[in-house]
């Protein structure tokens, strides 16, 4: 089976998941958040060629971190959004942190995994101060674009997320980049060029579902 079919599969089933989170409450989504947040900085290790581009199969989840937190500002406030931000910030940070750790055991001769888990864990700290830089900044941005796009667009919920979260991925691509990639590979541009390419993708896939969470959010999340 092609990436071209799991990468569709993929948008979908973490579409799914999100639109449950919300549905469930609060709490959920911003677990689903944070979650999106571990997964994209773990993943983001594997290449892969989509639409003969090569990328990293992480982007599902960096746009479903921007669709989460977006959500979380529209249905539960400003405040909770931000406080999520953080929670996501801190839960990667420990990842990171007990993955260092989990490296300093030394393996008995029967173990298979060692390697593996080396290879995964032991990410080049520029690669990894880039990342959280990028993050922290992102959301940040993202927060404060979504909020004076949906003044200027009559509080259209789709239209809204789909253009704030094209400009966020837009500040993403070019500060991870930079930040992390340049002088490591040969040609920055045409790896940014492709990164965005399949994020504006994901997030076309991704913004009309969004137009279902009027209808499947209980009215009492906010409790939750």
């Amino acid at each position: 089976m092609s990436n071209e079919i799991f990468f569709i599969g993929h948008i979908l089933i973490n579409i799914f998941f999100l639109l449950l989170s919300l549905k469930l409450g609060k709490t959920y989504l911003i677990i689903f958040y944070a979650l999106q947040i571990v997964m994209a900085n773990f993943f983001v290790l594997k290449e892969i060629t989509l639409f003969s581009l090569d990328v990293t199969a992480s982007d599902v989840f960096a746009v479903g971190s921007l669709l989460s937190i977006n959500l979380l500002r529209e249905y539960f406030g400003i405040e909770t959004a931000k406080k999520a931000i953080w929670f996501g910030f801190f839960s990667s940070f420990i990842f990171m942190i007990m993955g260092q750790i989990h490296l300093r055991y030394i393996p008995n001769l029967s173990d298979q995994t060692s390697d593996a888990y080396y290879k995964i864990l032991s990410l080049n700290l520029r690669v990894t101060v880039a990342s959280f830089i990028t993050f922290l900044i992102v959301q940040k941005l993202d927060l404060e674009l979504f909020k004076q796009l949906k003044k200027r667009l009559n509080k259209s919920l789709t239209l809204t997320l789909f253009l704030t979260i094209t400009v966020s991925n837009a500040i993403d691509t070019l500060l991870f980049s930079f930040l992390g990639l340049y002088g490591l590979v040969k040609s920055i541009i045409p790896i940014m060029a492709m990164a965005y390419l399949i994020k504006i993708i994901i997030t076309l896939a991704s913004t009309p579902f969004i137009g279902l969470t009027k209808k499947i959010i209980r009215k009492h999340a906010v409790q939750i």
